[in-house]
């Protein structure tokens, strides 16, 4: 069974027995009884959609990018982050919405207008799919990478044992 939630929500069910394995970044507080091991590395990209008039250029400025409006997560998303160091020196304008929903955020790139700051980890399949564009901005905006959790225990489980083996097999390690 695949569960879906925030990470704190995740969490509290694996250290209260209710999940095998979370697929997280990393914590700032992990319980005693879980572990947490990296998995993949993760960079934060601009997003727009496909439509919009800086899809498909070669490269973009920050001015190009603060002349459109955003859609900036909540406080709680670690793309956040990312977010106000990029625009440290000057905000641009802000979409009316700010939500950390994946069918949000595309459903309202198809303004084409609007852009946002995802997870390459998230926002690869969308790209491929061609439902979003990714931006050409030249600076690595690094994010915290991806990793299970795990109570120390279940590592000894054959399904947790086989499932963490084969999250290692499909990513690269940070």
């Amino acid at each position: 069974m695949v569960v879906e939630g925030t990470p704190r929500h995740l969490l509290e069910e694996l250290a209260a027995g209710g999940l095998n394995v979370v697929l997280t970044r990393r914590p700032a507080e992990l319980p005693a009884r879980l572990r947490f091991q990296p998995m993949a590395a993760d960079e934060a990209v601009v997003l727009a959609g496909v439509k919009h008039p800086l899809a498909g250029r070669a490269q973009v400025s920050i001015e190009d990018l603060a002349a459109w409006p955003w859609l900036r997560a909540p406080d709680s998303v670690p793309v956040r982050e990312v977010f106000d160091r990029l625009f440290k020196a000057g905000m641009p304008a802000l979409h009316r919405v700010s939500t950390s929903s994946v069918s949000v955020i595309f459903a309202l790139l198809r303004d084409h207008e609007t852009l946002t700051l995802a997870p390459a980890s998230v926002a690869g399949w969308y790209v491929g799919q061609g439902l979003v564009a990714r931006l050409a901005w030249p600076a690595s905006l690094p994010l915290e990478g991806i990793g299970a959790a795990y109570a120390a225990d279940a590592q000894q489980e054959p399904r947790v044992a086989a499932f963490l083996e084969a999250l290692r097999a499909i990513g690269p390690q940070p």
